[in-house]
């Protein structure tokens, strides 16, 4: 399967793999690096403890009126 994919680039008169990528994944790469690494560490903590205690504290807050009204 290579030697098939540098024959056709060959031919081409294409480099394969290229050897230098273009604009756009660069871009596109600094783009999601900074957002995963270069943004607040507060941002995504903060989301992902919201996504886990909201459940849980719904959760309770219902277990308990249940259990006051003696419906469990």
């Amino acid at each position: 399967m290579r030697d098939k994919r540098d024959l056709r680039a060959k031919v081409q008169g294409v480099e394969y793999p290229p050897q230098d990528p273009p604009r756009f994944w660069l871009v596109q790469s600094q783009t999601a690096g900074s957002a995963i690494f270069g943004g607040p560490f507060w941002l995504p903590l903060v989301a992902i403890l919201t996504g886990a205690l909201v459940p849980a504290v719904y959760s309770l807050v219902l277990y308990k009126q249940l259990e006051r009204r003696g419906e469990l």
